[in-house]
């Protein structure tokens, strides 16, 4: 065999062994997979519509929390999945006509020992009913904090802050 042949492979063989190593290196533990930020988006869509359409008397958003999980909005905490499915509950019962719908943007998720720590606005919109204009009613930042549980990613403490008054036409 040629020496450049050899040269060429033995290369290709460091290469591949130096590349296998760098793959077979350990992650921090605080480190978060695709996966999880897959998972963390989805648990934000499914808050947003359960708290949008109230589905299982405020029970499908509730469980978007930790069971000890705290929402911190206007001043008021509301803690635990009881609370928290009563909050969700009222507000989609006495919400009055309008069909509301939550949007989130701007979601920044940090890994944390734990778990995980997110920044999002969010933006709630009023969508009105016939010969009646749709509005902002709220928008704002949520602080999170989450916690993978057996469930999956669930909210720990998220808390609204940055309050905007709604915006008049």
């Amino acid at each position: 065999m040629n020496w450049k042949v050899v040269s060429i492979l033995s290369l290709m063989i460091a290469a591949a062994g130096v590349g296998w190593g760098f793959a077979q290196a350990r992650t921090p533990n605080d480190a978060l997979s695709p996966q999880d930020y897959i998972d963390i988006q989805t648990l934000y869509a499914t808050y947003a519509r359960a708290y949008d359409t109230g589905e299982g008397g405020g029970k499908v958003w509730a469980d978007t929390f930790t069971q000890d999980g705290v929402f911190v909005v206007g001043g008021r905490e509301y803690t635990g999945s009881q609370e928290l499915a009563g909050y969700v509950n009222s507000r989609s019962q006495n919400g009055g006509s309008d069909v509301i719908q939550h949007w989130n943007a701007n979601v920044i998720i940090t890994p944390a020992p734990g778990g995980a720590t997110a920044s999002l606005y969010v933006m709630v919109v009023s969508v009105g009913k016939p010969g009646k204009p749709s509005n902002i009613v709220i928008a704002t930042n949520y602080q999170d904090t989450l916690a993978k549980t057996s469930e999956g990613w669930r909210l720990k403490r998220r808390a609204a802050v940055e309050r905007i008054p709604p915006l008049r036409p």
